[in-house]
């Protein structure tokens, strides 16, 4: 799971908007690194962790964000 900031203009007003990207890491047979956004069934309790933490972390550094702003 990657997590990044996009910046961009719109309504010509600068915003900051979070966006994130699911892949799962494998090795092929000549045990060479790969990726894919294809998962199997097994994946899911990992994908749904790998989900929750990723909202925790989010809206845990919304709040601190808003904390400094006070």
């Amino acid at each position: 799971l990657t997590i990044w900031e996009n910046k961009n203009q719109f309504n010509g007003k600068d915003v900051t908007f979070v966006t994130f990207d699911l892949t799962r890491s494998y090795k092929d047979k000549e045990g060479k690194w790969g990726s894919t956004g294809n998962f199997r069934k097994s994946d899911i309790p990992k994908i749904g962790l790998c989900v929750q933490k990723a909202k925790e972390y989010l809206f845990l550094k919304q709040k601190d964000e808003e904390t400094q702003e006070d």
